[in-house]
């Protein structure tokens, strides 16, 4: 009973931090769809091409906000460290430490805890095989890790 009292609770905490992530990709594509309103001529007229290296959002204070450049989109806190990272081949969450804590990969998703340790991963998943040391990449659904990284529950298709 007391695991999948823990099952739940990781599950609720994983299931607020998406929804956390969401609400901070979703703000940071509203400012992204401003900024070619940002570029418009002064008298009214539209140029045709507006070209830039890179875009940077800044806020009140003259703090660099947000990024987008041919690297991809960064979001940035108040304090200069990059929250979020989007590239083409992820997205990256990470805390005010600087450390991953969400990472959206074409493999899956994966949920690190605030030391670095992969606690649940959805999607392809690798595991090592002891008796030959060679990785092998099932079709995963869910896998939940603890506190010191051990496989505490998997459901593989």
């Amino acid at each position: 009973m007391g695991s999948s009292t823990a099952v739940d609770a990781r599950l609720g905490k994983l299931e607020r931090d998406n929804l956390r992530l969401k609400l901070v990709v979703g703000s940071l594509l509203v400012t992204l769809g401003v900024l070619p309103l940002i570029g418009a001529a002064p008298s009214g007229q539209m140029p045709n091409v507006i070209e830039a290296r890179s875009f940077h959002v800044i806020d009140e204070n003259g703090i660099k906000r947000a990024q987008v450049d041919a690297d991809g989109i960064f979001y940035i806190d108040a304090d200069s460290n990059v929250r979020l990272s989007a590239y083409a081949d992820g997205i990256y969450y990470m805390d005010e430490t600087g450390r991953n804590r969400v990472l959206m990969e074409p493999n899956g998703i994966e949920y690190m805890d605030e030391n670095g340790l992969t606690r649940a991963h959805l999607g392809r998943i690798a595991f090592n095989s002891p008796a030959t040391d060679a990785l092998t990449y099932y079709p995963g659904d869910v896998v939940l890790y603890d506190a010191e990284g051990n496989l505490r529950w998997r459901a593989l298709r």
